[in-house]
Formats: C-alpha cells, structure tokens, sequence
C-alpha cells in the first residue's frame, strides 16, 4: 500500500520513473492490504487491525511540504467528518524520508516532514480498502466510498494524479549532488555607492526583496549568515531574491569575498563605499533601517 502510494507520486518524475518503478513496485489492484505498524501524532501505535470495525478504510498518503496536499486539506477534513458515522475510517499516512526533502522543496510550506512537524494535510492519492483489505480500486474517493459500503465495484478504476515527488530514503543522497552545485555556482561581491544602495531599496522589480547588511566584524551577522543563505535556497525558485550589502571597509573586500565564499553564498552580493557610513543611516531613513 506505501509502495504504491510513493511511486504514484514518482510519475510526475518521468526520468526517474524506470528505476524506480522496478525497485518500489506498484501494489496491483485486488491485492491484500499490506499491514503496517505505525506511531500517531497521538503517541499511539496503528496496524491493520486497528481498523477492522471499518466498513471502508481509505488511506491518504498526504504530507506537509507539498503544495498540492496542502491544498487538498479542507477537502480531507470533511471527507472525514461526512463519512465519519457512516462505518469509514481515515487515515493520513506521512511517507516521506525528512532528509530527502530539499532546500527548495520547502520554499512552499511553512513546515517540514519530520514525525514532530507532522499533521494531517491532504490527500494526493486515496486507496480504499474493503472489510478484507482489498484494494479494490483507486479513484475518485467519494464515488469510490458510496459504491463500497453499497458493496458494489467503483465506477471508475483509476484516475491520474498529481503532485510532488515521494521523498524516499535513498534520496537523501541527493543532498550530497545538491551541494555540490551550491559549491559550483560562482560567488562574486560587487561595489556598490549610495546611488546603487538606494536602487536596491526601492526594488523596482517584481519580485519579494530581502536585504542583507552584514560584515565580517559583526559577530550575530556571521552567526545567522547561513541561515540566511539557506532560505534565499528555499525561496529563490519563487518570486524571491536575496541581496547581501556588506558594511566593511572596501579595502576588506577580499577577507569579505572570502567570508561568501565559505558560505556559497551564490545571491547578489555588494559592497559599498561611503566616507561616512552613518551620515546615510541619519540621512536616508529607506537604508538606515536596515542598520
């Protein structure tokens, strides 16, 4: 039943679909319902049999990154509470690996994968289960619900489906391939004058501008400098641009560029040359805020 779930998701991977079609088999229809044993956001432990009084079991493999299974939530919650009188158990399965899940995949979401950020979200594919743990067939939930606890076949047998990609264990090899194009993209540091700072802050683009100032004297701005790099990651696939404006010296700019470097810090970068660095936090309120 996980099986079949996950790879589902892998069709939208259509490179990656060969491989592992073959090592994460789909679960045929009519197949028995495979047990599982598995901890609850509640502390409990479930298996099959914890759902033996059902009528109609439907799993949801759901998580909570993914675009398309946060939208499906609302959905879910009142499938749920329709069918909830009516012999039909839920249950949200979260699938995923946590350490396969990247940088850029989270840009979407305002959690992760892991057990502790679990919660029940939404559907990308429902299996339905019949009192012997069947799986009869999979499509549309509703239609498919009404026809079993009328003990007949779902009028449809599948449907196509969408949404992200399954985050499996062996993924989290990806990390290792990811950071190292992070370590491959060019770092460079530009100067900048007061005119450049004050194009930066007006932001004539169309695009969710986050500005930077930091140097290399300024112990927090190193301490949450990666921090910073990892949510330009997570956000730079979107409307998102991340700009850093380092405040050191211009005859620093080396030790500065360095500094980046060591970071992969790979977003636009500048530094900038004023005599009197703090007559422009006075005099330019638009920049001395970001002091």
């Amino acid at each position: 039943m996980r099986l079949r779930t996950l790879f589902l998701s892998l069709i939208i991977w259509g490179a990656a679909l060969g491989k592992d079609s073959d090592e994460h088999p789909t679960l045929p229809v009519g197949a028995p319902a495979p047990d599982f044993s598995l901890k609850g956001v509640d502390g409990k432990t479930y298996t099959l049999s914890s759902f033996r009084e059902a009528r109609v079991l439907v799993i949801v493999f759901t998580c909570n990154h993914c675009p398309t299974a946060q939208a499906y939530e609302d959905r879910l919650i009142r499938l749920t509470d329709d069918y909830r009188n009516k012999g039909v158990a839920v249950v949200a399965i979260m699938p995923n690996d946590p350490r396969s899940v990247q940088l850029s995949e989270l840009g979407y979401t305002d959690m992760g994968d892991s057990f502790e950020e679990m919660k029940r979200r939404s559907a990308e594919k429902h299996f339905n289960f019949q009192k012997p743990g069947k799986i009869p067939h999979t499509q549309d939930t509703r239609n498919a619900i009404e026809a079993l606890l009328r003990g007949l076949e779902p009028p449809v047998a599948t449907t196509k489906v969408f949404g992200c990609s399954i985050k499996w264990s062996e993924k989290s090899d990806w990390r290792i391939k990811v950071r190292e194009e992070w370590a491959s993209e060019p770092v460079k540091l530009d100067t900048t004058d007061v005119a450049g700072l004050q194009a930066l802050v007006k932001n004539n683009s169309d695009k969710l501008r986050l500005i930077n100032v930091w140097a290399t004297w300024c112990g927090p701005c190193v301490t949450e400098f990666p921090d910073l790099v990892d949510i330009n990651r997570m956000y730079r696939r979107r409307d998102f641009e991340f700009i850093t404006v380092s405040a050191d010296d211009p005859t620093k700019k080396d030790k500065a560029l360095k500094f980046l470097q060591g970071e992969m810090a790979s977003a636009a970068n500048y530094i900038f040359y004023i005599d009197d660095k703090y007559k422009i936090i006075v005099d330019d309120p638009a920049i001395g805020r970001y002091y």
